[in-house]
């Protein structure tokens, strides 16, 4: 069976990381290594996680860089050394057999024409907007049939008991050929904001390579209390980036310039319905700060012309 290597992107979380880890060291196969990148303040975390590693068997690396989670993806690819590259969540739990039901299907893949599997979030229930019907109306992210909507956001695919082929994968649930990461990373003009990178990073690769998602490959992954944004950031985050995708994604045609306004309105429709139920004017003030970026950034933008 092929070798694979886990990485963990963690920031000073070190509850949420202990269980994450711990259900790797549980995964039969056991992994070849767990490469950790840290990009907290705790100094102490190497040898924390030394004391974790029971078996003499796996190799430990640990990289120490300054917080951006794509970019510490990126410095995963450049260490990892199995024939797979696992990419995990600090805040997620991977099920007994998680490994064992993704190494299969490459196993079974004697062409490698399958560039990437991802497994299947068991707690995944997608946002409140999409129990109204929202998310589908705007085209949002919500639970779909695995794939990039116009709108440049995912529709991501949950299984019940058959594999998918797919074209978006989901953060805490990827995994890539090592030989697929030698020709494509996580792009790191989101390395600002993090949302969109992994569901970016696996459309590119479908252009050119089969995606799967295993169904019997189930984690949890949970809302940690130290979160690494608040609901204002997510929601500028979300704002800049999905500009940003949408044009790389689509271009700039009439169709692609009107299914990322139809999207956004959208979004500003939740956010005004989070504020008069109570749920406060976090969303709609971040959406207010990514729109005063893309302002600014134009701004500059003709002034350099």
């Amino acid at each position: 069976m092929l070798s694979y290597s886990v990485v963990i992107c963690t920031l000073d979380r070190p509850d949420d990381l202990k269980r994450c880890f711990d259900s790797w060291l549980e995964q039969e196969p056991a992994p070849y290594e767990i490469v950790v990148v840290h990009g907290g303040r705790n100094d102490g975390l190497r040898d924390t996680l030394t004391d974790w590693t029971t078996d003499p068997g796996i190799r430990l690396k640990y990289i120490r860089m300054p917080p951006s989670l794509v970019r510490q993806r990126n410095a995963g690819i450049d260490n990892a050394e199995g024939d797979i590259v696992f990419f995990v969540d600090d805040d997620a739990e991977y099920l007994p057999g998680y490994a064992k039901a993704i190494l299969e299907i490459y196993d079974a893949d004697a062409g490698g024409v399958i560039g990437g599997v991802q497994g299947t979030i068991e707690d995944l229930e997608g946002p409140i907007a999409s129990r109204w019907g929202l998310s589908t109306f705007f085209m949002l992210p919500r639970l779909g049939e695995g794939t990039l909507q116009r709108s440049a956001w995912p529709a991501f695919y949950r299984p019940n008991s058959h594999n998918a082929q797919v074209e978006v994968f989901s953060g805490p649930a990827m995994s890539f050929r090592r030989e697929v990461l030698h020709e494509f990373r996580f792009d790191e003009a989101l390395s600002t904001y993090w949302v969109g990178d992994d569901f970016e990073m696996a459309y590119r690769i479908s252009k050119k390579y089969k995606l799967m998602q295993a169904a019997s490959a189930r984690l949890y992954h949970y809302s940690s209390p130290l979160g690494r944004d608040s609901a204002r950031r997510h929601a500028k985050m979300a704002v800049v980036n999905h500009s940003y995708l949408s044009r790389k994604c689509f271009g700039s045609s009439w169709r692609a310039r009107f299914w990322w306004a139809w999207s956004d309105f959208g979004m500003a429709l939740i956010g005004a319905l989070w504020l008069v139920t109570g749920r406060g004017p976090g969303r709609v003030l971040g959406m207010v700060d990514g729109y005063r970026e893309l302002l600014s950034a134009k701004k500059s933008e003709a002034a350099q012309t």
